[in-house]
């Protein structure tokens, strides 16, 4: 198409705004100027979108052939939204203990976490699994005390949607019933699984190793500490973003 012919369809674009660099942005791959149908209305310049002033001025009103059609577009940013922040960590209930750790026998260390659990005010609890007989029992009778307390207990989904072990989901239903909530947590990578084992009461003490909050525990050989200090605040702090990215189990 030549020169004339062009111009029966449309105002050339003037290139680079007082430069000498000529348009070449014809969408037939000619080399040639864009064709505008009008000056744009906003800036009132004889140039396409990507050489006139709302463009240089980063605006998106321009009008000309490859600028938007009809009513002026909307801005609209590009940014992701924020990941959801976790919530603070409160500070721990009453003075806080010495920083220490101690490796503990299976057997005392449920038995220490079920006395501490009589007379706590709040517990988190972590496990890749639950179905623990003495943890359950202290649990269920802190919560239908008459004293305020709150639980939460955070599981792995895909174990807990396998139905193992057999006891978990019907003491999880009930512990919910009494008025825990109960979080379906996923590992970080696609495959990955929720694997912590940790509890926390009050945000003074951290009861975690090897072992997860299941009967078959009480038989095993396990690892076993209990903790306090800077650890717990970090623990929980974990265990808030779990809540916060794990999905509340609302089904009885």
């Amino acid at each position: 198409m030549g020169r004339a012919s062009r111009a029966s369809n449309g105002l050339e674009c003037l290139g680079v705004y007082r430069g000498r660099e000529k348009c070449q942005r014809a969408r037939d791959k000619s080399g040639l100027p864009v064709l505008v149908n009008q000056k744009c209305k906003t800036c009132g310049e004889q140039r396409c979108k990507a050489h006139c002033k709302c463009h240089r001025n980063k605006t998106v009103n321009c009008k000309g052939k490859s600028g938007p059609r009809g009513v002026s577009a909307v801005a609209t940013p590009s940014v992701s939204p924020p990941p959801p922040a976790a919530r603070p960590v409160l500070a721990p209930v009453g003075r806080a203990p010495a920083p220490f750790c101690a490796l503990v026998e299976t057997g005392a260390w449920y038995r220490d976490f079920c006395n501490l659990v009589e007379n706590a005010t709040e517990v988190e609890l972590a496990s890749y699994m639950y179905d623990n007989t003495a943890v359950q029992g202290a649990l269920l009778k802190r919560l239908r005390s008459r004293t305020a307390f709150c639980l939460n207990v955070y599981v792995d989904t895909e174990k807990f949607a396998s139905g193992g072990p057999v006891l978990q989901k019907a003491r999880l239903r009930e512990l919910r019933s009494a008025g825990a909530s109960v979080y379906l947590c996923k590992g970080v990578a696609r495959r990955g699984s929720f694997h912590c084992k940790g509890a926390v009461v009050d945000r003074r003490f951290l009861f975690s190793g090897g072992a997860n909050f299941t009967r078959q525990s009480d038989d095993n050989d396990e690892y076993c500490y209990k903790m306090t200090g800077p650890v717990v605040r970090q623990v929980l702090e974990r265990m808030s973003a779990q809540r916060e990215s794990g999905t509340l189990w609302k089904v009885l």
